[in-house]
């Protein structure tokens, strides 16, 4: 078995790190700012939602209950404020 010295002196110099991360988009919070979307009077703009079945069935549903929904190049846009019964 060779064993390796340990070093007398450690040096450590101060530096920075610096950049950009985008989280990855989240189901949960997608589904949630549709109905919020819905809720709101006016045009709600929700950027990078996640689009799944799951979700693709949230922006139906908020149809169904009276909102105006498109989705087109990673935004999903919702006109809302009357939330109606379904039939």
């Amino acid at each position: 078995m060779v064993w390796l010295k340990a070093p007398d002196k450690v040096v450590i110099h101060p530096s920075s790190v610096d950049g950009r991360v985008e989280a990855p988009p989240s189901k949960s919070y997608t589904h949630r700012m549709l109905f919020l979307a819905l809720l709101a009077r006016g045009r709600s703009v929700v950027r990078r939602p996640l689009i799944s079945n799951d979700t693709l069935a949230t922006l139906n549903a908020v149809s169904l209950l009276g909102g105006s929904t498109r989705v087109k190049g990673g935004v999903a846009e919702v006109e809302g404020g009357e939330v109606r019964g379904v039939p």
